[in-house]
């Protein structure tokens, strides 16, 4: 990112950077006022637009890293008229975080997470999407450093693709390029706090290593880092303030009870949801 936005809810320098990729609803709109508008909507946070050669007709919005604090105001703000991203064959929602922020245990958790095949239906619901060629996923083994014998030296093999749910080939970010585009500004913020959860829920997860047994192809049993627990994790007292947007995100997609979100009434979903992701309306 070209620089760093500050915010009060940065924890020991963990920020966070979005890439979201849009076209334009209308195909003979052109692209440059829409990005001027969007450039406008919220100059605190947007770093750059860029031209993505994966698009039909439109754009990738790029912003700098930032904590949780910020993205919520910003993205609250962003004029995304006249954009569409859910409704596309190829529009991504990646989120990036702070590679030195976090230790290379951490990491490993975070990889595993997303790879655990316990996990896939959870998390192609929470994506709007199935793993595909650009958010492929595998299973990888923690392996153990040179240092020592201590646990804190486990981290995730030392191999990868860009183009996984998880990319660790960057030089200092992690990004998670599973979820789908979406217009709708909550959405967007939500999938920041489910990021900032999972890395918050890998930390305070001890690895169940007597269960897990590898084969030579990457496979095995569960670590004790499941999306039940992660589920139960976002609605625990000292995350409420962090998870707001995603335990109502996780409602609408049928991830979370209501009677289970401790949502204020305020800002639980309505019953029945009347647009799409960019906004269409539903029949």
């Amino acid at each position: 990112r070209d620089r760093l936005v500050p915010g009060a809810l940065e924890k020991y320098g963990l920020r966070f950077g979005v890439e979201l990729e849009v076209e334009a609803s209308d195909e003979g709109d052109r692209l440059d006022p829409l990005a001027k508008r969007v450039r406008q909507s919220m100059p605190t946070l947007i770093a750059s637009i860029e031209h993505d050669g994966s698009l039909e007709h439109g754009f990738e919005i790029v912003t700098h890293a930032a904590g949780l604090d910020v993205h919520r105001d910003q993205w609250s703000k962003v004029a995304l008229d006249g954009l569409r991203s859910h409704t596309t064959r190829t529009c991504g929602l990646h989120v990036h975080f702070t590679r030195a922020a976090v230790t290379p245990l951490t990491i490993g958790k975070v990889v595993d997470f997303f790879g655990n095949p316990h996990n896939q239906g959870f998390l192609e619901t929470m994506a709007r999407r199935t793993f595909n060629d650009y958010a492929r996923t595998c299973q990888k083994a923690l392996w153990r450093g040179k240092t020592g014998r201590n646990e804190r030296t486990r981290q995730v093999e030392p191999y990868g693709s860009r183009y996984e749910a998880v990319n660790v080939t960057n030089e200092h970010t992690i990004e998670i390029r599973l979820a789908k585009g979406t217009t709708r500004r909550e959405t967007i913020i939500a999938w920041v706090e489910f990021v900032h959860a999972v890395i918050a829920f890998a930390e305070q997860t001890a690895l169940e290593y007597k269960k897990r047994t590898f084969s030579a192809r990457g496979e095995g049993d569960a670590t004790g880092l499941t999306h039940e627990r992660l589920t139960a994790f976002v609605c625990a007292d000292h995350m409420l303030a962090d998870t707001r947007y995603l335990r109502q995100y996780m409602v609408r997609r049928d991830l979370l009870p209501l009677t289970q979100a401790r949502l204020p009434r305020a800002r639980q979903p309505q019953p029945i949801q009347r647009t799409d992701e960019d906004g269409r309306a539903i029949a």
